[in-house]
């Protein structure tokens, strides 16, 4: 594999960094940054959050929330959604394929990654929701911050945010000329380039244009083609322009494209079978090295997306009126070698298109305004309309070493390949209305409560379609209407204290709601004809939010009590055959606690340390087949995990020069509902991964130098298995797919900056 710095690249990187550079006023002057970004560490100051859809400082928020500021992204490393799931207490992150996550907080979380299914922690970016799977994880771009909400959160979020809501807030036009240019470089032949320009146009219209192109070859070689997976090749390119059309009216437009090549999955066979081998072929034996081995066939991915936004805020005397209108376009399309090794089994091709659409109009108390009761109330009511239309092909090419074709070729017809295809042709409405206020009923105490109505309405045909009739696994093709609404009323209520300005203890009751949904990759009619009910969760959360001088510390503890989880499974079929289910089938009861904790010991050393401690454990979960998976663990729900964060510097030559490490720490944990039962590969031992960053910032240049996993640990990211499979030959033991994780990765960086 080619760990080579990526030189010659180098060319590339200059011309963007030119170009960027002459986007802004070619004769403007490289002045001084802030001083607190030129010469000293990241600043203390508080952070401001729009959690609650107003700013507020997150130290005054009762509830429990992780902002990551932009400083802090850049060094620590994080690129994506799952490098800032290691900073983050209680959420665990990981997937089987770029279009497949799996976003788990506090054990609250789904794998069924199906457009009749949707996400139980909700993404959102610059407040517009983002329906679909395939579009959550990917490069984050040009980023101010991202907001991590923890629990149930329906209430101002409302579309299924049931375990919890991802804030990604990009930046915005600045009031002053900022530019930035930068060019970095590493092993696995890694580029990336990156810019930003920003200023008035004039004395009311601002803009912002960001590029942003990440490059890497992926770190699983197919040693049959030479060919990798899991790399990075994605361009994101964001424009905004901001408009004060009065001094009291606000416009905010903002587009943004991301085209996403990025070599893809290359799941690695853990045995000790081969689902749907031919009796012709014998089982493949596991490569022994975790990132080479052999397969048949290379992934392809193409992801496009285009988002379109248009945010008016009118700020009144007493009220401020909000109206977000949005449209998210994303396809996919996205082929894969789904057997594990070299064996031409089965591949899967899918084919992905959504267009949503979604309006939102929120009108809020403005602080001391004539509608709070002399200062005491602040309230908020607001609409919500959403829209999707998705269409999903997953096409399922079983080759000349597969069962299915063997028991074709074997009853006298000369074929080589099967192909089967699962087709969901969708729309999605949905409707919301909510409103929450928070009274102060001394200067100390303050009790909060708000209430949601939810409306939700899904229709669309379910269809299984076989080149090949009488053979398995789609015996024959068929169609099925599907159709069903469900509605919903959650409430949240919490009380907040203030010991002191700087201590506050709270506690809350909230419930959350999550719809129902249509199956996926479903090969009988009868099976594609049931629809799964909504995910209820009742909530409770108890915590201290404290800051003492340079010490801030934040302490919650939550119960969950989690009822009709949507659980998606591998079953035998009438035809003989199987196929995927997903149904209500458990309740869960999930209690934790967690710990965050920051210390500016001096100017120039900053410690910072999170804990999350997670009792998460499923009830009343018979799956059939003689399984009963009640008091297990639920999946990706480890005991324990640590994150902890070093970050020292000092002045060096009119600049900050800067050492960050950190580390994150886990559990063992379970991929798959029912622990070990099934198999052991489920089972995910504990790991530690650290990660060090050397930096160097003044007022022109920002350079650095990364490493991450610098200890070169391996451990997984998903693992899915195919049970053990009965067929005319006898038992096929069943079959373990794993998805590596990154290795040790190194490289560095240099920017510049105009202002």
């Amino acid at each position: 594999m080619s760990r080579a710095i990526g030189l010659r690249r180098g060319a590339s990187a200059l011309a963007l960094i030119a170009a960027t550079w002459i986007g802004g006023p070619a004769a403007a002057q490289i002045a001084a940054l802030p001083q607190a970004q030129a010469s000293t560490p990241e600043n203390p100051d508080d952070i401001i959050v729009t959690a609650q859809k107003r700013e507020e400082r997150l130290q005054d928020v009762p509830a429990s929330i992780t902002a990551l500021t932009a400083d802090k992204l850049e060094k620590a490393s994080v690129r994506t959604l799952e490098d800032a799931a290691r900073l983050t207490p209680g959420l665990t992150i990981g997937a089987f394929t770029p279009a497949r996550t799996l976003i788990y907080i506090r054990g609250v979380g789904a794998r069924n990654t199906g457009i009749g299914s949707d996400p139980s922690v909700v993404t959102y970016i610059d407040d517009v929701y983002v329906g679909r799977y395939s579009a959550t994880l990917g490069l984050l771009a040009d980023v101010e911050r991202i907001e991590v909400l923890k629990g149930p959160q329906g209430l101002l979020y409302g579309r299924n945010a049931i375990g919890g809501v991802i804030n990604v807030v990009t930046a915005r036009p600045t009031r002053e000329f900022d530019a930035y240019a930068e060019a970095g470089f590493g092993d696995y032949d890694m580029f990336q380039a990156k810019g930003y320009v920003s200023g008035p146009i004039s004395e009311r219209l601002r803009a912002r244009l960001s590029v942003t192109h990440v490059q890497r070859d992926g770190y699983v070689r197919n040693l049959a083609t030479g060919g990798t997976g899991f790399g990075l090749d994605t361009t994101i390119a964001r424009g905004a322009l901001e408009f004060d059309a009065t001094d009291r009216t606000n416009v905010l437009a903002r587009i943004e494209y991301t085209n996403d090549e990025s070599p893809s999955f290359l799941g690695k066979n853990e045995g000790p079978g081969q689902f749907l081998r031919s009796p012709l072929v014998a089982p493949l034996t596991p490569g022994p090295d975790f990132y080479y081995d052999r397969w048949n066939l290379d992934p392809e991915y193409r992801r496009e997306v285009v988002q379109a936004n248009l945010r008016v805020e009118h700020n009144a005397d007493a009220v401020t009126l909000t109206s977000i209108s949005a449209y998210r376009y994303n396809k996919l399309r996205e082929r894969f070698d789904n057997d594990g090794g070299l064996l031409n089994i089965l591949d899967q091709d899918a084919r992905e298109r959504s267009d949503e659409w979604s309006q939102e109009l929120r009108l809020s108390s403005n602080r001391n305004g004539g509608l709070t009761l002399g200062g005491r109330l602040e309230w908020l009511l607001g609409l919500y309309t959403y829209r999707d239309k998705p269409n999903r092909a997953d096409i399922l090419r079983f080759g000349t070493d597969s069962l299915p074709v063997f028991a074709v070729r074997l009853a006298g017809a000369p074929i080589t390949q099967i192909e089967n295809s699962s087709v969901l042709d969708a729309t999605t409405t949905a409707f919301g209305a909510f409103a929450q206020g928070s009274f102060s009923l001394t200067d100390k105490l303050k009790l909060t409560a708000g209430a949601r109505y939810s409306y939700d309405k899904k229709k669309g045909v379910l269809q299984g379609l076989t080149d090949t009739p009488g053979a398995p696994l789609i015996a024959a093709d068929f169609a099925v209407p599907l159709k069903r609404s469900w509605d919903s009323v959650d409430v949240k209520v919490g009380l907040d204290y203030h010991l002191t300005d700087d201590v506050m203890a709270y506690g809350m009751f909230a419930t959350g709601y999550k719809s129902g949904g249509f199956q996926w990759l479903t090969t009988d009619p009868n099976i594609a004809a049931r629809i799964y009910d909504p995910e209820r969760a009742r909530y409770v959360e108890v915590g201290v939010k404290s800051r003492f001088g340079p010490v801030t510390f934040n302490v919650a503890a939550f119960y969950n009590d989690y009822r009709n989880l949507q659980v998606q499974r591998l079953i035998a079929t009438a035809a003989g055959g199987s196929s995927s289910l997903i149904d209500n089938v458990a309740s869960a009861r999930i209690k934790g606690a967690e710990v965050e904790a920051r210390w500016r010991v001096g100017p120039a050393l900053l410690l910072e340390a999170g804990y999350a401690y997670l009792d998460a454990k499923a009830r009343d979960y018979v799956v059939g087949g003689g399984l009963d998976f009640s008091d297990t663990r639920l999946a990706r729900s480890p005991k324990h995990t640590l994150n902890a964060a070093a970050d020292v510097g000092a002045n060096v030559a009119g600049g900050w020069l800067g050492l960050r490490g950190d580390v994150f720490v886990t559990s063992s944990f379970y991929h798959e509902p029912g622990e070990a039962i099934q198999t052991s590969l489920n089972r995910e031992d504990g790991y530690a991964l650290a990660n060090l960053r050397v930096y160097f910032d003044s007022e022109a240049w920002r350079l650095s130098a990364f490493v991450t996993n610098l200890f070169d640990k391996r451990y997984r990211t998903g693992h899915t298995f195919f049970p053990d499979t009965q067929t005319p030959f006898g038992i096929e033991p069943r079959q373990g797919i794993a998805t590596p994780g990154a290795p040790r990765m190194y490289g560095f960086t240099i920017g510049r900056r105009f202002k």
